[in-house]
């Protein structure tokens, strides 16, 4: 009889963590057939998993939430809704990706870490103020959680440095797994007709320079449109900075909106919103550079994917990204804009930096796997359960 594990999705609705758990439920199903999974997510993102095994993924679609719906909504839910079905159904394992456990749980629980800005002081004193309780709240919540579960994931070992201090006796409990990268971003995306037709209608015209982020203050968007505006009398007129993602935070994107305006720069400056993830690999691989000036990463899954696209990759200095990008990137100090113009020129002149960064960028993106990643993940399940090492497959 297959062990049932309810994943805990019900926190999941941005790109970042939906592609995370779509890329590793789909390696999972690929490297065991002892396991069988019910999610437990949003019914907005449920179509998401319709293409996957249906006799080992089962769906407990919650229709209440909306991409609107309000986090504390869905944090009351999750500590409501799944405990009273955890008494009702047998399952073997909670694996909870949100950073939240399930407090309540009454069987087994491994805990994945994907959010590193609640246990950022710097990225809560600069929250605005009607953020910072919420980022307070989800770190007290997650250190709760930590302690409560049985296993830890970390996506980075900078992550895993600086939470389990605050867990209390968890450090044997907790484990590093890397993310994945996925095939679909290459080099060669840069030769698909369909990806000039595609850089036209979103108003991207190259040689361009790429940021790909959601708008939050932590990704330090305002500074480098800033760093931006200082470097144009030093490069070409024809470049644009081309701004990929979505406005989350409405405040935040007015003010790197208002600094655009200020700086007179509408028309070098491009905002295209968020753009599906299958078009993704042609915006990343026609860059002329890519820019990633962020103060706070779990694990910068989107530089990497821009890295595998052959983007000569610059980026911030800060948190795990030295450790997962190594000699793939050119590092900067997000918080210096000087810095980031006098960087931002350099990545324009210096052709023979962009070729060995997008060598290198390359080299270094490969060496991560989804498939181990399962792997990884299948023996911290077996490590909890207490139960000896599957067998696994190996198809893909």
């Amino acid at each position: 009889m297959r062990k049932r594990v309810l994943v805990n999705g019900i926190s999941f609705n941005l790109g970042g963590s939906i592609t995370v758990i779509r890329h590793l439920l789909d390696a999972l199903l690929n490297q065991d057939q002892e396991y069988e999974y019910h999610l437990l997510v949003p019914g907005s993102i449920s179509s998401v998993f319709s293409g996957f095994d249906q006799s080992r993924i089962r769906l407990i679609p919650f229709s209440a939430f909306s991409k609107e719906t309000l986090w504390v909504e869905r944090l009351l839910s999750e500590q409501v809704f799944s405990p009273i079905r955890l008494c009702f159904k047998k399952y073997d394992l909670v694996f909870s990706m949100g950073g939240v456990a399930i407090l309540a749980s009454p069987i087994p629980q491994v805990l994945m870490y994907q959010n590193m800005a609640p246990f950022e002081p710097k990225v809560v004193a600069s929250a605005p103020h009607n953020k910072r309780l919420r980022l307070w709240l989800l770190k007290q919540i997650g250190i709760v959680s930590g302690r409560l579960s049985q296993k830890i994931i970390f996506l980075s070992r900078y992550a895993q440095r600086s939470i389990v201090p605050l867990l209390k006796n968890k450090a044997n409990d907790s484990y590093c797994i890397y993310l994945g990268h996925d095939p679909l971003f290459s080099p060669l995306a840069a030769n698909n007709p369909k990806a000039r037709q595609m850089l036209q209608s979103l108003g991207i015209k190259p040689p361009y320079l790429l940021c790909v982020s959601h708008f939050y203050h932590y990704k330090n968007l305002k500074q480098l449109v800033i760093a931006f505006a200082k470097a144009l009398p030093h490069i070409p007129q024809n470049i644009q900075l081309a701004m990929v993602g979505a406005e989350h935070e409405k405040d935040y994107a007015q003010e790197v909106r208002k600094a655009v305006s200020e700086w007179g720069i509408w028309n070098r400056v491009v905002f295209t919103g968020a753009v599906p993830y299958e078009k993704m690999p042609g915006i990343y691989a026609n860059a002329l550079a890519f820019f990633f000036p962020s103060t706070v990463e779990t694990f910068p899954n989107i530089l990497l994917e821009a890295m595998a696209s052959g983007a000569p990759a610059f980026a911030s200095g800060l948190g795990p990204i030295p450790e997962i990008a190594r000699s793939g990137v050119f590092y900067f100090d997000p918080n210096d804009v000087d810095e980031m113009a006098r960087v931002i020129r350099l990545a324009v002149e210096n052709e023979g930096l962009r070729q060995t960064l997008r060598k290198e960028g390359i080299k270094r993106a490969r060496q991560f796997s989804w498939k181990r990643m399962a792997q990884e993940v299948l023996s911290v399940f077996d490590e909890t359960l207490k139960v000896s090492p599957l067998k696994r497959t190996t198809k893909g």
